[in-house]
C-alpha cells in the first residue's frame, strides 16, 4: 500500500511539472547562430520594449538575425498562445496548448500535425516541452517558453536555406534557460559567453514597484557610469538619465504620469537589463 501510495504522489508530481506553463515572453532573449560558408556568427536579440497598438499590449523585439526588423509579440498566457503582429493583424504564431495529434497553421498557410511532444533539460535544471510538428513536406521543431528551433519568431520553411539559423540560447531575466547542446543530448552549449553578461543583469533590482514618489535601482555588484532610460506603452523615450554610479539610485517620479514604463540601463553602450515599471 505505502509503495502504491508513493507511486501515486510521484505520477502526480510527474503530471504537475509536465502541466507548468513557461511563459514565451518573460524579459525574454535569444542569441540565433548564423552559419554560411564562411563560418558562423551570433546574432542577439534583446529583450523587446512595450508598445500599445489599436489598443492590444506588445512586446517589441528588434530582430538582429533578420535585417534588424521590428516584431511585435502578444501573449495569452491563460491560453498558451504566442501571436505575431503581421501587416496590422494578429497572426497565431505558437499554440503550446496543443496534444499530439492535434493540428496547426503556420503563419505562411502551411499545416501540419502534432506528432510528438516530450520534455528536454534546460541550463537552469528544469524542463521545458519540445513539440515535433510534421508533413507530407517538411517539419517543425518548437519549444515551450523559447520558440522555434531554428529562430524565436519565424519557422524553418519560412526562412531561406542558405544561411542556416538556429535558436542556440534563450535568457529570462539575464539567466540562460533554452541551451541548443543540451537540449539536444549533446555537449552544452556556452551561452553565458554569448550576448549579455548574465551574472550581470540578474542581480537588478527594482523597488518598489508598483510605485507612487520614488523607486530605487540597486545592484549588489554596483553600476558604473551607467545611463538610465525610461519608455512609454508606445516605446517613446520620457525620461533618461546619464552616468549614474553607485550600488543604489534612486530616482523620483517628477512627471511621470500613471501606466506602465520599461526601464533599461545601459553602461558602455551595451543594454545590461530591461525592467518592467509601475507608477501608480
Amino acid at each position: 500500500m505505502k509503495r502504491t501510495l508513493l507511486l501515486l504522489i510521484s505520477l502526480v508530481a510527474s503530471m504537475a511539472a509536465f502541466a507548468q506553463y513557461h511563459p514565451f515572453l518573460d524579459n525574454s532573449a535569444w542569441n540565433v547562430r548564423m552559419y554560411n560558408f564562411g563560418g558562423y556568427s551570433d546574432h542577439y536579440i534583446q529583450p523587446g520594449t512595450p508598445v500599445s497598438v489599436d489598443g492590444m499590449d506588445y512586446m517589441q523585439f528588434t530582430d538582429a538575425a533578420f535585417g534588424n526588423q521590428t516584431v511585435l509579440i502578444r501573449e495569452d498566457i491563460p491560453s498558451k498562445k504566442v501571436y505575431r503582429r503581421i501587416d496590422g493583424s494578429d497572426v497565431l504564431l505558437y499554440d503550446f496548448s496543443l496534444e499530439v495529434g492535434d493540428t496547426f497553421t503556420l503563419p505562411n498557410g502551411q499545416t501540419l500535425a502534432i506528432v510528438e511532444i516530450s520534455e528536454v533539460p534546460t541550463a537552469d535544471g528544469g524542463t521545458t516541452r519540445r513539440f515535433f510538428m510534421n508533413s507530407f513536406v517538411f517539419s517543425e521543431v518548437v519549444y515551450e517558453g523559447v520558440g522555434g528551433d531554428n529562430h524565436p519568431f519565424r519557422y524553418q520553411s519560412e526562412m531561406p536555406a542558405d544561411p542556416a539559423l538556429y535558436n542556440y540560447c534563450s535568457y529570462q531575466d539575464g539567466v540562460n534557460i533554452f541551451n541548443f547542446g543540451l537540449a539536444n543530448g549533446g555537449t552544452p552549449t556556452d551561452c553565458n559567453s554569448l550576448g549579455l553578461p548574465t551574472s550581470r543583469i540578474a542581480d537588478v533590482k527594482l523597488y518598489p514597484n508598483p510605485f507612487s514618489r520614488q523607486f530605487t535601482i540597486s545592484n549588489d555588484s554596483g553600476f558604473s557610469d551607467a545611463d538610465i532610460k525610461l519608455f512609454d506603452v508606445t516605446g517613446r523615450e520620457v525620461r533618461t538619465l546619464k552616468h549614474m554610479s553607485g550600488n543604489q539610485i534612486e530616482i523620483p517620479r517628477a512627471n511621470l504620469v500613471s501606466g506602465i514604463y520599461a526601464l533599461q540601463i545601459e553602461e558602455n553602450g551595451k543594454v545590461i537589463s530591461r525592467k518592467k515599471l509601475v507608477v501608480e
